[in-house]
């Protein structure tokens, strides 16, 4: 269990008998939080799979970056909780293609996330906090492996690859004008 979790529980059953146990605890939290472990691992085990994308995800803080097939946005959408993430001022972009089948989601999206369309894509790609970088292997097919690091060379690269496939992405308001044409 995390110390923030731990925080967040104790506060919900009453709060701390002492204030300076609050400032340990976050102290202790924010110690853990800066002291990354750097770590590349390739896993494939479904089930670990999702577990360890859903959880960082799902606990992102700062920001979230998504490249995606249409094909698994549906599934995403349903396991991850974007509109409650972006109310806690998470910062949610998405690269994902935007077809006639996916239009609908794509406009629920804009609601709470930036969006852009793009053609394709092969694999999937997520940063969280730009400190923990997810490639999924393979459209929809995870048993092929799914890499996961906290690499900080490996995340700012494959970053800076993303911000290009971002910036030459189609705006999402442009793509489904062209889509209700």
């Amino acid at each position: 269990m995390s110390i923030k979790k731990t925080i967040e529980d104790v506060k919900e059953f009453g709060g701390f008998p002492d204030e300076n146990l609050l400032t340990l605890f976050s102290k202790v939290s924010d110690l853990v939080d800066k002291t990354l472990i750097e770590e590349t691992i390739l896993m494939k085990e479904p089930k670990e799979i999702r577990e360890t994308v859903v959880n960082r995800i799902r606990y992102a803080r700062k920001e979230l970056f998504i490249i995606t097939p249409s094909d698994t946005i549906t599934d995403s959408v349903k396991v991850f909780p974007f509109k409650e993430m972006a109310g806690r001022g998470v910062r949610i972009r998405i690269c994902m293609p935007i077809s006639r089948e996916t239009v609908g989601i794509a406009k629920e999206l804009t609601k709470f996330c930036q969006l852009r369309h793009i053609d394709t894509s092969s694999m999937r790609l997520s940063i969280v906090d730009n400190i923990w970088l997810g490639i999924g292997i393979g459209a929809r097919d995870i048993s092929r492996g799914f890499l996961v690091s906290s690499n900080r060379d490996l995340v700012g690269y494959v970053k800076l690859l993303m911000e290009r496939i971002w910036k030459g992405g189609m705006e999402t308001h442009l793509r489904i004008d062209q889509l209700e044409e």
